[in-house]
């Protein structure tokens, strides 16, 4: 692999989450997804998904650290799921979700953020560089090269090393979040939440935020019970780094080395041929992880019978 500098390219993604987190806090992106003459029912995430895509492109770009880095000009990602053409051995490719969460973000909720990975292009195939995360109340994470996380702030410049997530609350519910907003995933999930009881609190909420507030707030495991697309687990990939557990919802941990491998180089975009990352557990502790992964097979198990 061609020599990144990884510390420019940090700080580049920094300054870009921070101008495009801002842009979906503000009523600029409101704006944009409540005029009347824009509106369309049940397209409203859309609209600001496609915004904060192309604002983190136009910041990216004019970022002026930008120019000392090999960085293909189209970011590609959920909203523009396209390759360009002509790309060179050596070059970095952003993979973007630009507003993970963004049906939260229309209820007015804080459980979204704009996260993604960079990869590099070597030969045919891709190579991973790096994840990112941020949220809305300014949290931000970055992976470097030699697998360190770093925690900092959408706000100021300062980064600092993060081994771990913050340890379970004893003296509260264990919580777990699970992907299940759609009605596909429901019967995926009320069994699980069924089986662990009366001990844990329960939400539908997932992805890369909910792994972020596993990270940093009181959410001691989230699982996704559904394949997922590259740019939506960043922050498992950010996780593994840390003294976090990540694994399949089968009870196999992967390590970090593992995680990039099968996550960090997914380039393939086309629908119908995109390898998609398969279901999975994130837990602060490996027991949490375990009973999870219990409760989950108790509700497979209960709806074979």
């Amino acid at each position: 692999m061609m020599s990144v500098r990884t510390d420019l390219l940090l700080a580049v993604l920094r300054d870009t989450l921070a101008a495009t987190v801002n842009f979906i806090m503000l009523s600029t992106a409101n704006q944009e997804v409540y005029d009347p003459a824009e509106l369309h029912l049940g397209d409203s995430a859309l609209v600001v998904d496609r915004a904060a895509h192309q604002i983190f492109q136009a910041n990216l770009l004019a970022h002026p650290g930008t120019a000392k880095l090999d960085i293909v000009a189209t970011v590609v990602g959920e909203e523009h799921p396209y390759l360009p053409d002509g790309i060179r051995d050596g070059q970095l490719l952003v993979l973007l979700d630009p507003a993970d969460g963004s049906n939260q973000w229309r209820c007015q909720r804080a459980g979204w953020c704009t996260a993604g990975v960079v990869v590099q292009r070597a030969g045919d195939g891709w190579t991973f560089v790096t994840a990112f995360c941020a949220a809305p109340d300014g949290r931000l994470f970055l992976l470097r090269d030699d697998g360190a996380v770093l925690i900092g702030s959408t706000h100021n410049a300062i980064m600092a090393p993060f081994r771990g997530p913050t340890p379970p609350n004893p003296t509260k519910e264990h919580i777990v979040a699970a992907n299940a907003y759609k009605h596909a995933s429901r019967h995926l999930v009320a069994p699980v939440f069924d089986a662990l009881g009366d001990e844990w609190f329960c939400l539908t909420f997932a992805g890369n935020p909910a792994v972020m507030n596993l990270l940093t707030y009181d959410t001691d495991v989230v699982f996704n019970p559904n394949p997922s697309s590259v740019w939506d687990t960043a922050a498992v990939i950010i996780a593994a780094h840390t003294s976090a557990v990540v694994g399949s919802i089968d009870g196999v941990i992967w390590s970090p080395e593992e995680l990039v491998a099968l996550f960090g180089s997914r380039v393939d975009l086309d629908p119908a041929t995109c390898q998609f990352v398969p279901p999975y557990v994130a837990a602060k502790t490996e027991d949490l992880y375990r009973e999870v992964v219990s409760a989950i097979r108790t509700g497979l198990s209960s709806q074979a019978e």
